[in-house]
């Protein structure tokens, strides 16, 4: 993982030195030919630093994408209030970004971390109506490769008519089981043999606007809630409805929610998910890959 870490940031920052001027200019006055759709939950302020330092490494991979001058990413952020606007003053200001606060949808259940089920009423919040392909991701993960490739999983949605993308919870070669198969969650059905993580998670919000997913996900929550079977929230709901609609899943490879207790071999990650704290396990080599992105000045290697 360390030497990932040396030829991931030495290839982004040398790409990102060659960025065109034009990026500066203001967003509107551009013609813009893909736009992308990403969605944070960002509640209270435990996780901010963290949060801040996924947002530069989307800027950094965003930067070193060809064609990157005609795409605007367009990215929500879902907040209590714990994050204000001036906490991203230190982000690079480019004209391919446009960084939008949302606040909660108050009909969210509280399951689990501050604002994590967000997740499963993004297709009913006011702010996200006429948007379809969506990618929410946890706080805790980093951008490592570019956005093209997970639109290349959201064609592959499109052709399934599948309303989510999702990773694998583990794979047979972790030696420490599963979340889900290990029995750690008896009484919870779950997706396929391993269950799946929410880490990373797209969504086509229209498809799910169209089906009973909003009743389904209802459902879920009263029957298992009381039961105590939720501990992992949001991520226990999409696999309890998984388990019964699994032809609304496109299974994506492990390397677009890549996990330290996943075990993937599928190639170079594109978004590594840093969870169970590893950003402060410093006997981990992910901790040294979260120090080199918080170390990376934006606006140096802009110039």
């Amino acid at each position: 993982m360390a030497c990932i870490a040396v030829l991931v940031l030495a290839f982004l920052l040398s790409a990102c030195a060659e960025a065109q001027d034009s990026q500066r200019e203001p967003y509107l006055d551009k013609a813009i030919n893909v736009t992308y759709d990403i969605v944070y939950s960002a509640c209270g302020t435990a996780r901010k630093s963290e949060f801040l330092l996924s947002l530069k490494s989307l800027q950094l991979m965003a930067l070193s994408s060809p064609g990157s001058q005609d795409t605007l990413y367009r990215v929500h952020i879902i907040t209590d209030g714990g994050l204000k606007k001036e906490d991203l003053q230190g982000l690079e200001k480019s004209s391919i970004f446009l960084f939008i606060l949302h606040s909660p949808n108050p009909i969210a259940a509280p399951l689990f971390a501050p604002c994590s089920t967000q997740r499963l009423y993004l297709h009913e919040h006011a702010d996200f109506e006429g948007i379809g392909d969506v990618v929410y991701l946890d706080v805790d993960t980093l951008w490592i490769d570019s956005m093209a490739n997970v639109e290349q999983e959201f064609i592959k949605m499109r052709e399934k008519n599948a309303l989510f993308g999702m990773s694998i919870e583990t794979t047979a070669l972790n030696g420490n089981g599963s979340w889900y198969k290990g029995g750690y969650s008896r009484s919870l059905p779950y997706y396929g043999e391993f269950g799946l993580n929410a880490g990373v998670l797209l969504l086509n919000l229209d498809r799910v606007r169209a089906t009973s997913f909003s009743r389904d996900r209802d459902e879920i929550i009263s029957f298992y809630y009381p039961k105590r079977a939720l501990p992992l929230g949001d991520q226990d709901v999409l696999n309890a409805y998984a388990h019964k609609h699994g032809e609304h899943i496109h299974m994506m490879s492990c390397n677009f929610n890549f996990r330290s207790d996943t075990a993937c071999y599928d190639g170079f990650p594109v978004i590594l998910h840093g969870n169970r704290q590893l950003r402060e396990n410093t006997t981990s080599s992910y901790s040294s890959l979260y120090k080199m992105f918080d170390r990376v000045n934006l606006g140096q290697a802009q110039s």
